[in-house]
């Protein structure tokens, strides 16, 4: 009797600790559980899934001969810009480059970098099965570096293998799988993460990654756990050459924008809002009465902006856009970005403590102010010959600028023979910012200062988010 007790009471010892065990191994493991969804064994389906869609790009260009290995390597080029003052290359060669690039049409449309296709007197696409097509550039989007190219003699009753475009937002920690060729070694599948949404690198808003990145994956595939295509590598962020896991990709809504301008042979029309905005500071939020400091802060609306007839003001504060939190500008100008011509935007927003919500349309960009196009007379000097026009909406949008470019002052429209132009390897799309210390603000601006030119002076011109300095 007495063991039997003893046994009793041993378990019934026992009974509260299990019981206790188990309810806090629930606790802990439950949210966690349902929070992270479980690796798969093998991402071989997803790459069998995608990776016949996925092409190397071999293009036979005439390029500069350069000072220096990576001088004219737009893959580099693209983080440590070019240098103004190298020396002018001393002739050009034909040469064979060497990219990536992604079915995303069975009828052969593939998209890639701009840069991959830059120049190019004649584009082979290979495919994982060795076929080989010819293809054609039929749209670019310089300000983005993408470009479209339609495969040539594509059998009709072969279709083409194709990636669909990712149609869910992607997240921060996201897994995804970069699949390219590297080095020209062949096809080649990275992992890795989604490490940022909207990384304003020079003027793009690109996705980061820590997938392994390197020349030759550029124009290839950001693959999604679904086998879509959310992004396409662009650049990476080294000084030598390899993958230090940080790469960027071009994100799918540029992408789909950039393919349905195929339709209209290629003209990219561009959703315009006529917003500027800025940073929320901590003093700033505290001011507005947020917690912390997320969303932007309205700082200017066009007169023309279709977000002004809505009703917005300045000072108002975007809290979401389209139900996606705004948490800095770069991210902001990322969401309008990705939005197609056409679509509405609500916009969530803080105006005196009070949150209220705001629809409308984004439209065609209006060319305001009128371009007033010149070329600049002798009396321009280094500028002699140069034609500029007005800033405004349309020629941003025409000219594909940076985003966060202001909406006034005076771009070159066409460099004509000027020298300055040849030196400097000035472009369409340029701005001539400052003469003589002065602000230019529009074309008739520049004119009145060109006769202080005469007798020596200084040119400040933006390239880019690159300015270039001249004396004359």
């Amino acid at each position: 009797m007495h063991r039997r007790l003893n046994l009793i009471i041993a378990l019934l010892a026992l009974l509260p600790f299990t019981a206790f065990a188990d309810a806090s191994s629930e606790q802990a493991t439950e949210p966690v559980a349902s929070m992270v969804p479980p690796a798969p064994a093998s991402f071989a389906p997803i790459v069998k899934k995608a990776a016949p869609a996925v092409v190397s790009i071999y293009t036979f260009q005439k390029v500069n001969l350069a000072n220096s290995l990576f001088s004219d390597d737009p893959f580099f080029n693209f983080f440590f810009g070019e240098n103004p003052n190298a020396e002018e290359p001393q002739g050009q060669r034909l040469a064979k480059s060497l990219g990536s690039g992604v079915i995303v049409n069975s009828t052969g449309i593939v998209v890639t970098c701009a840069h991959v296709v830059a120049n190019a007197k004649k584009i082979i696409v290979r495919l994982s099965d060795n076929r080989e097509f010819e293809g054609k550039v039929v749209a670019k989007d310089l300000q983005n570096d993408l470009a479209a190219i339609q495969l040539k003699n594509v059998p009709e009753n072969s279709p083409l293998p194709a990636v669909a475009l990712e149609e869910n937002d992607v997240e921060v920690g996201d897994r995804i799988l970069a699949i390219g060729n590297p080095f020209g070694v062949g096809q080649t599948v990275t992992g890795g993460l989604i490490s940022a949404i909207a990384r304003n690198v020079r003027g793009r808003m690109l996705i980061q990654t820590d997938a392994s990145i390197n020349p030759g994956n550029s124009g290839g595939a950001l693959i999604s756990m679904n086998g879509n295509l959310i992004g396409i590598p662009n650049a990476i962020l080294s000084r030598t050459g390899g993958s230090h896991g940080i790469g960027f990709a071009i994100p799918e809504a540029l992408i789909r924008i950039l393919v349905d301008s195929i339709k209209n042979g290629g003209v990219i029309i561009r959703p315009w809002a006529g917003i500027e905005v800025q940073r929320l500071t901590n003093d700033l939020a505290a001011s507005f009465g947020l917690a912390t400091p997320q969303g932007v802060l309205i700082t200017n609306l066009h007169p023309s902006s279709p977000a002004l007839a809505a009703g917005l003001q300045q000072g108002d504060v975007v809290l979401a856009l389209n139900d996606q939190s705004i948490s800095n500008p770069e991210d902001f100008i990322y969401r309008i970005q990705s939005i197609s011509l056409g679509e509405k935007i609500s916009l969530k927003l803080q105006r005196n403590q009070e949150k209220l919500t705001i629809t409308f349309q984004p439209v065609e960009p209006p060319a305001i102010p009128a371009p007033d196009t010149r070329i600049i007379p002798e009396m321009g000097g280094a500028m002699n010959g140069l034609e500029v026009s007005n800033l405004s909406p349309a020629i941003i949008s025409k000219y594909q600028l940076p985003a966060g470019t202001p909406e006034r002052g005076v771009v070159i429209t066409d460099t004509g023979k000027n020298i300055l132009a040849l030196q400097l390897r000035l472009n369409k799309g340029d701005m001539i910012e400052e003469v003589n210390q002065h602000r230019i603000e529009s074309v008739a601006d520049l004119f009145n200062e060109l006769p202080n030119l005469q007798s020596g002076g200084s040119i400040t011109i933006r390239q880019g988010n690159r300015r270039i300095e001249v004396r004359t």
